[in-house]
This record gives structure tokens, C-alpha cells and sequence, in this order.
């Protein structure tokens, strides 16, 4: 985590923002969702690479396939603009879920036997849906730059039953330090794929699978496909293991697992 007595503050007219190694990240009091915002923000030429935003709180956060996500009070409502100059692709879902599940074991190491990774980009708390990311690109240039999008809930409210939340598991796990330590993991990460460790980053992923070996259906361009969740390739896509013996390749679409944990996407 980083070192706040290092940090260099700065007033805005948008909230505060504070330096955290390679990150400049701004806080402001309320958006209709991180990822929107900062992607105005750029198209706008306001912001680079390197950028990270955090609301209080969200009107219109979004998840996956246009759904909308539940943002109640004090949860983390983060997101980051990167480069992708080493290419990574849609292994950076494999990094940033990694990310969000290290940085909560390292603030609150009692949790980490019940943190799994669900593919492609969701943390779970057990059987519940703790976590979503959500990656878009931004803008037309190359290398791609992406706006990465992480939500926590951290104090779920009484009607979200399927929703995980950490407030009656530990305390002092706060939006602001999970935040500093979330980037802190995304870029310690980032230099770990750097420096070729794909296959290193794709066993520790599996290493938290949620219901790997199970069975999963998927819906992937107009086709549903049933079979095991077999394994992960190095650029993160879903091996499936269908009843014929073949296996697919999965990369997208929309992807169910049998238990239909709950979450807090809805239509």
C-alpha cells in the first residue's frame, strides 16, 4: 500500500485528487458512474493515462452487457485508465480481479479463504457477488487506452440478500484504503505480466476459480453451448469442455453457472 505521507494533495474544482505512485487519483462527492465520467473526461483531452476516479457515491452505475449495478453507500466505486502498450487484452480482467481479491486480503486477511474469482471478472464472498469489474475502451489510438471499472460493495443494505458485503465480517475496511491498495495491486501486477509471468498470473486466477470443474452454460453469438469449466488459457479466455469431448474456446458472451449465485446486476 502506499505510503501516504508521500502523497502530494491538490484541490480541484472537482473533488481532491492525491498522488499514489504511478496513479494521480481524484475523489469527488457524486457521478452517474465512474467509468462514464472518466470517459468524458478523456474524450475530452482532461485526463491521461494514469488517471483513477472514486465517487462517494453513483447514480447510474453499470455492469456487464448494459446492466445496471446497485451502488448503496460506502461501497467502492473506482476506475482507472490505462495503455495497454505490452497488449495485454483480456488478460487484464485476469489482472485486475487478482487485484481487487489481494488488496481485501491484505486489508482484511480473515476474509481470504472465502474470495474466489468468478470468469471472467467478478469477486465472490462465498456463494454472493462481492465484486464486478468492468473494462471499455476508450477512444480510437493505439496502443488501446481502457477505462477499468471496479465496484465493491462494502455495506450492503437489508433487501440485497444475494449481494456479498464485508461490514458484518470485518471492520475498518473503508472505500478510501481499499481504493490506494487496489491500484497498488493493479500496477504491481501489471509489472508482473510484464516481466512474463502469464502463466504465473493464470494459476494464481485458478488458484481462486469459483466452481471450477463445474458445469456452465453459455451463450456466446447466438449459440448456447453446456459443458465443464475446464480450465484458463494464458490470454484469460474460458477453456469449456463440452459432453462430446471437445473443448471451446470461451472469450465473451454471457456465461451462467448452474448455482445462479445472486448478484446485484439487474436487467
Amino acid at each position: 500500500m502506499a505510503d501516504s505521507s508521500g502523497l502530494s494533495n491538490a484541490m480541484t474544482e472537482q473533488g481532491t485528487t492525491t498522488k499514489h505512485g504511478a496513479w494521480r487519483l481524484q475523489v469527488l462527492d457524486s457521478v452517474d458512474s465512474t467509468n462514464n465520467w472518466l470517459s468524458r473526461q478523456y474524450d475530452a483531452g482532461l485526463v491521461g493515462p494514469g488517471h483513477a476516479v472514486r465517487a462517494i457515491s453513483q447514480s447510474a452505475g453499470k455492469g456487464r452487457h448494459g446492466n445496471q449495478w446497485q451502488s448503496s453507500a460506502d461501497g467502492l466505486y473506482l476506475s482507472m485508465l490505462v495503455r495497454d502498450e505490452e497488449e495485454f487484452g483480456t488478460r487484464w480482467a485476469l489482472v485486475t480481479g487478482l487485484a481487487v481479491r489481494e488488496a481485501i486480503v491484505r486489508l482484511a486477511p480473515t476474509l481470504a479463504d472465502q474470495l474466489h474469482l468468478k470468469w471472467p471478472n467478478d469477486v465472490m464472498l462465498g456463494e454472493a457477488k462481492l465484486s464486478g469489474i468492468l473494462i471499455e475502451r476508450a477512444g480510437e489510438g493505439s496502443p488501446w487506452d481502457l477505462v477499468i471499472g471496479v465496484g465493491v460493495n462494502l455495506n450492503q443494505p437489508d433487501g440485497f440478500s444475494g449481494a456479498g458485503s464485508v461490514s458484518d465480517k470485518v471492520s475498518g475496511l473503508t472505500a478510501d484504503r481499499l481504493a490506494i491498495e487496489v491500484l497498488a495491486q493493479i500496477e504491481n501486477l501489471r509489472g508482473v505480466l510484464h516481466r512474463g509471468g502469464a502463466m504465473g498470473l493464470r494459476q494464481a486466477w485458478l488458484q481462486h476459480a469459483w466452481h471450477r470443474g463445474g458445469q456452465v452454460s453459455c451463450h456466446v453469438d447466438g449459440q448456447r453451448l453446456e459443458g465443464r469449466f475446464e480450465d484458463l488459457d494464458l490470454d484469460g479466455a474460458m477453456i469449456l469442455a463440452l459432453p462430446t469431448g471437445e473443448e471451446r474456446r470461451i472469450t465473451g458472451g454471457e456465461v451462467h453457472f448452474p448455482t445462479n449465485a445472486p448478484s446485484l446486476e439487474t436487467a
